[in-house]
């Protein structure tokens, strides 16, 4: 599993982002297997297309727009650094992410900063974008990270679920 960058969200958070922002507007990481359903999918610049790292979210999703994101892991960093400064530019905007949970990371305090955040009570298994097949063996622990103006709409929705434990940050820090 550690070699592809491009492993899809797993049905069961699908179901969950669906939950709480809706289908999204926007998914700036997405691939081909994609499941979200979002609106508008950019597949990075390897595709030839518009790149989630350097391309506004903002116009994409349109004010107050909902974003969901499960980067490329090796770059997880810079797409959680987008998702704040993208936070803060449109506070109405909801983002969550779906990333490693590095606590060592130098972008850690970015996610202690959002308004709420999700630690899966198990391993999450992603999805293989060739086969649609579920593939075990991920050998790291992720956080669903929640930007926006709702965050007791993420926590209620993780919480009813008993996916995840919640914690919540600064609400209003982003």
């Amino acid at each position: 599993m550690s070699g592809s960058q491009s492993w899809c969200t797993p049905p069961e958070v699908v179901e969950l982002v669906h939950a709480v922002i809706g289908v999204p507007d926007l998914d700036p990481f997405s691939n081909a297997g994609s499941k979200t359903g979002a609106a508008v999918q950019w597949y990075g610049p390897d595709a030839g297309s518009l790149c989630g790292f350097s391309s506004s979210w903002r116009e994409a999703a349109g004010e107050g727009g909902a974003v969901f994101f499960n980067p490329p892991w090796s770059r997880a960093g810079d797409a959680i650094r987008k998702a704040a400064r993208e936070a803060k530019a449109d506070p109405t905007m909801q983002m969550i992410g779906l990333v490693p949970s590095s606590i060592n990371s130098r972008h850690w305090n970015l996610i202690e900063d959002a308004p709420c955040r999700a630690y899966p009570h198990r391993r999450v298994s992603f999805v293989d974008p060739e086969t649609s097949e579920v593939v075990k063996g991920n050998p790291r622990d992720i956080a669903l990270v929640y930007w926006g103006p709702r965050p007791y709409r993420f926590a209620d929705v993780l919480h009813r679920s008993r996916f995840a434990r919640v914690h919540f940050g600064i609400v209003g820090a982003a």
